[in-house]
């Protein structure tokens, strides 16, 4: 009587859980769960119950389900089981999914810090409160990091090489799930950024009628005309990823964008057609630029406003692609916060070193290539025309 007892109280234990669910994938369109019977089933059902109804799988193999959510903050699953020695089975465990957890989307902030004794890099990693990061790799190296206000930090002295770096944060998620992200670094002069940057903060002017809405037919660029604001500041303050394809019925608001202070500052001189880059206000290296014609590219104080790769050159109603002998741009295209401005590319490279533009400033493509890797949008670009080279401190150029 004892033995036959435990042998009906041992399956009751085993299976307080019948199915145990992992979550595998998420993108915040398809949920992939991978489903562990903890007996051996004759069949096995699997449904979700989320904020839009229920969702049936949309393929299955070998224990593994994708289920088509699309915008839901959660879901429930509901299993039902069946096995001939057990009979019916539907406990799960967990049964509820918090999908909101694992839609995070962490970003990193690399500033570097110039100092007597070397270059300071420190990386900030943000992390949802229920991730954690099991790894940090940079160029395929393990690095070390502490937790700092709820974010990883992590401090780095060692040179870098110009060029591209790729770090690596692996992170253990909620439901046994796994993610790594990716992030492209660049370095220059020893100087570790984002690559391409992030955008520096900025501050919004909202001016007149405010808001509006696309009509057919209209692009971008005669909507910015029209409210006499900028392209630039349209596509920043609406998020628009292509300007060139802009849907009639789309909502704008219409404002200029101010940005803050940030440490990268370009400094152009149209004495000696040179630029300088400057990184936490020390020069990191001087280029010569080609300039435009007498007066055509007056001084003043401007912002990198938006980043074009391989720019499309319209020109009095003609549009030229990139690639091609009469499109001048080069490779690259920087527009500045005056829209008829702009430094970028050649397809001249001769012509580096005179006055021979409308007013923009061209570089090298190689050149223009470094240049908007490592200064991104909201880069303090000033012009100047003085008869003087470019001091090792940002903070001479105007004494």
């Amino acid at each position: 009587m004892r033995f036959t007892l435990i042998f009906l109280i041992l399956p009751a234990l085993f299976f307080s859980y019948a199915h145990h669910i992992r979550v595998l994938d998420y993108d915040g369109e398809v949920l992939r769960l991978s489903i562990d019977s903890l007996y051996d089933p004759d069949w096995i059902r699997a449904v979700l119950i989320t904020q839009t109804g229920i969702v049936f799988p949309e393929k299955e193999a070998s224990g593994v389900y994708d289920f088509r959510i699309g915008r839901s903050d959660y879901a429930l699953v509901s299993i039902q089981g069946f096995s001939k020695e057990y009979g019916p089975l539907s406990t799960t465990n967990p049964m509820y999914i918090d999908l909101k957890s694992l839609s995070f989307k962490p970003l990193v902030s690399v500033v570097s810090d110039i100092k007597e004794d070397g270059v300071y890099k420190y990386i900030l990693i943000t992390k949802d409160k229920k991730w954690k990061i099991s790894k940090i790799t940079l160029d395929g190296e393990k690095i070390k990091w502490f937790d700092w206000l709820g974010k990883a930090l992590t401090v780095l002295k060692r040179d870098f090489p110009d060029g591209m770096h790729k770090l690596v944060v692996d992170y253990q998620l909620p439901y046994g799930m796994k993610k790594s992200f990716s992030f492209d670094l660049f370095s220059f002069r020893d100087v570790l950024t984002l690559y391409r940057g992030k955008t520096y903060p900025y501050k919004i002017k909202y001016v007149k009628p405010y808001t509006y809405i696309v009509q057919p037919g209209e692009t971008l660029w005669e909507i910015a005309n029209r409210f006499n604001v900028r392209l630039g500041d349209l596509i920043l303050i609406n998020n628009i990823k292509n300007p060139d394809r802009v849907r009639s019925g789309t909502f704008l608001r219409i404002g200029k964008v101010i940005f803050d202070k940030n440490p990268t500052t370009v400094v152009i001189n149209l004495f000696t057609a040179r630029m300088g880059v400057y990184y936490d206000n020390k020069l990191l290296k001087v280029y010569p630029v080609a300039l435009g014609r007498s007066d055509s590219t007056p001084p003043g104080d401007y912002w990198i406003l938006r980043k074009v790769v391989n720019p499309t050159l319209y020109w009095y109603g003609e549009i030229i692609p990139p690639d091609t002998p009469l499109n001048g741009l080069g490779t690259r295209y920087l527009q500045l916060s005056k829209p008829q401005y702009a430094i970028h590319g050649t397809s001249k490279p001769w012509e580096i070193g005179k006055r021979i533009s409308h007013g923009c400033i061209r570089m090298f493509n190689h050149d223009v290539e470094i240049l908007d890797a490592f200064a991104p949008v909201g880069t303090n670009v000033i012009v100047i025309k003085e008869n003087v080279k470019f001091p090792d401190r940002l903070e001479e150029v105007f004494r």
